[in-house]
């Protein structure tokens, strides 16, 4: 309507409109100087005649901006080869792409945002409406209490967001409540590091077996207890002579064996994957492979997950040097429930990986140690080996499986970081502090007979972490 406008007025259109062709002033004839095959006209034609375009019956409603003595009719056609195709109308809308396109939807949004608006303060949109009383004689009656989230459910936030970093301040202040100043002023360097291991086995750990902590927040909390160590608060600034990671690291490595929270929380959440993998009966496991898939290699469908943020971790231990599930392995008793290729039952490596040519050839790949040890493992082929490399390979399997025997034991998962074959959260700890933490080769020399301040104090003085005058000038005091 504003090129319609302009044209009655002035007997001219925009530059924009003027430079995509020739305007006819009788009937605003638009003329394309581009020249076109004949094979694409149709399709032009056709694009063109859903533009932006207004027609008489659009103007009908408009008159009185327009001059009287003036009648719309926008027609077009296409030149193709120098000669002008039939004239035809333009039909109103907007083509893909066209640049009024964004301004009239933000006209039109605003348009209903304000209806809406004058909608609810009219009283038209209305909610639910439920009393509050209501909602107290509901719960009352079904015998349930009224609460919302995020909520505390046996000390765990239910219905939160543990990945931010203001989930986790309850738990900060719990640590800080614990190193407390007045335990800071009246206590000894030695009981200040047996009250820094107590704290570190008590107070976050309920958190942190069903959490991934957020590394700010593992960073603010060895903060906490490396202040306390050093006998400082956290806005004093006091000399530290050993680095925290020093400190954190084992006895036999040269470090007092504190452990750090990384370790604790991401051996207490594999803790859960240990558990999947050993307790395959169990209900947990069934409703855990019902929401998230049957394996630990299958991925959740869920974006947001407990599951999946441990599945995660390990996965990134993995990356980084530490595979957990390689010191899971299986042990066999009657062989009924442990698969003969894919598990790792007779050695530290699956069959399939240990001999891919022979797993190439079986069929039934799912199938039990019981199952191929009835017979010749050969029969489930589905061909004959043939070949060296299948040759050789089928020799060394069969001369592992003579060394086979089978019991009526039923068949379990072991764990051999330990000798016991049980999971225990302190060796998957202890693994990770080796992994991550600095080491040493003279252990430290630690003597329980006397008092731990100076076990401390001669530890100190053996790394020459102490204020002598050389180290204070060292330093520049």
């Amino acid at each position: 309507m504003l090129v319609i406008k302009r044209f009655s007025k002035r007997k001219k259109v925009f530059r924009e409109t003027n430079n995509t062709g020739k305007i006819r002033a009788k009937s605003l004839l638009l003329i394309l100087d581009t020249d076109l095959y004949p094979r694409v006209v149709t399709r032009v034609c056709r694009c063109i005649g859903h533009g932006v375009a207004a027609t008489n019956e659009d103007c009908s409603s408009n008159l009185d901006v327009i001059a009287d003595n003036i009648t719309v009719n926008m027609r077009c056609f296409v030149k193709c080869r120098w000669s002008p195709t039939s004239e035809f109308q333009f039909h109103c809308g907007l083509k893909q792409g066209d640049p009024l396109a964004p301004y009239l939807f933000i006209l039109v949004m605003e348009s209903l945002h304000l209806s809406i608006s004058r909608a609810e303060e009219a009283g038209i949109f209305l909610g639910v409406g439920v009393a509050n009383d209501s909602v107290i004689a509901a719960a009352g009656s079904i015998g349930c209490s009224i609460m919302k989230t995020p909520f505390k459910y046996l000390g765990v936030m239910v219905g939160g967001n543990m990945t931010k970093i203001n989930a986790w301040d309850d738990t900060v202040n719990k640590i800080k409540t614990r190193l407390s100043k007045w335990k800071l002023g009246t206590l000894s360097i030695g009981g200040r590091l047996t009250l820094i291991k107590s704290v570190l086995g008590s107070t976050p750990i309920y958190y942190m077996s069903l959490y991934k902590l957020p590394k700010t927040v593992l960073h603010t909390m060895e903060a906490i207890r490396r202040d306390f160590f050093n006998g400082s608060q956290s806005k004093d600034r006091k000399i530290s002579w050993i680095k925290w990671s020093k400190v954190l690291t084992a006895k036999k490595y040269g470090g007092l064996g504190v452990s750090s929270y990384y370790a604790l929380n991401r051996a207490l959440l594999f803790k859960w994957v240990w558990r999947f993998i050993s307790q395959d009966s169990s209900l947990w496991f069934r409703i855990i492979s019902a929401m998230h898939g049957p394996s630990i290699q299958t991925r959740s469908p869920f974006k947001f997950s407990n599951w999946r943020d441990i599945i995660s971790v390990v996965s990134t231990l993995k990356n980084q040097g530490v595979d957990f599930l390689s010191h899971c392995k299986r042990r066999v008793g009657s062989c009924l429930h442990t698969f003969f290729w894919k598990d790792k039952w007779l050695g530290d490596v699956p069959f399939c990986e240990l001999f891919p040519r022979l797993f190439a050839l079986e069929n039934d790949k799912d199938c039990t140690v019981a199952t191929k040890m009835q017979g010749d493992i050969q029969l489930s082929f589905r061909r004959q080996v043939r070949g060296v490399i299948e040759a050789s390979q089928l020799v060394s399997i069969l001369d592992l499986l003579r060394l086979q025997v089978m019991s009526n034991v039923d068949d379990r998962w072991v764990w051999d970081l330990n000798g016991e074959g049980v999971f225990r959260v302190k060796d998957a700890r202890d693994f990770l502090d080796e992994r991550f933490l600095p080491k040493d080769d003279a252990a430290t020399r630690w003597v329980k007979y006397i008092p731990i301040k100076v076990n401390i104090f001669a530890w100190k003085l053996y790394l020459d972490r102490i204020p002598t005058q050389s180290n204070l000038v060292r330093r520049g005091v």
